[in-house]
C-alpha cells in the first residue's frame, strides 16, 4: 500500500503511483510511504525536496537506513530540507534524484529496480 502524506493523506493504488509521484510538487516536503505487514522491510519513506530531488529512508526489522549515492562519502556533511512540512537535517549523500526515490518506493521491499550506484546506510542512533 502506498500513501501520500500531506495536509490530507491519500492512499494510492500501485498502478497510479508513478503518475501521482511525477505530478506532485516538492513544495512543503510531501512524503510518500510504503508499508508492509510482513517481511524484513517494514516501511519505506520518500520525502520530496523539490521537483528534482528527494530523500529516501527505510525501516527494517532493526533500524532506519538512508538510501545514499555510493559516490558521496559518509562525511559529506548534512543539509537542511523540509519533509512533511518540518525542517530536517539529512546526510548530503541521502539527497537522490526523484526517479531513484520512485524506483525504491515502487520496488519495495526488494529494491530490484534501484541502481547499484545507491546503497543503504544505517542512520546513527
Amino acid at each position: 500500500m502506498f500513501t501520500l502524506r500531506g495536509p490530507e493523506d491519500q492512499v494510492i493504488p500501485s498502478e497510479e503511483l508513478a503518475a501521482i509521484f511525477a505530478a506532485t510538487a516538492g513544495d512543503g516536503g510531501p512524503t510518500f510511504s510504503w508499508e508492509s505487514d510482513e517481511g524484513s522491510v517494514e516501511w519505506v519513506i520518500v520525502g520530496l525536496i523539490d521537483d528534482e530531488w528527494c530523500y529516501v529512508s527505510m525501516l527494517d526489522s532493526v533500524d532506519w537506513s538512508d538510501l545514499c549515492d555510493a559516490e558521496v562519502a559518509d562525511n559529506g556533511g548534512r543539509v537542511e530540507v523540509v519533509l512533511c512540512g518540518f525542517s530536517s537535517s539529512v546526510p548530503r549523500a541521502a539527497i537522490v534524484p526523484r526517479h531513484v526515490g520512485l524506483a525504491a518506493l515502487g520496488s519495495a521491499p526488494t529494491f530490484s529496480t534501484v541502481s547499484p550506484n545507491y546503497v543503504w546506510r544505517r542512520q546513527p542512533r
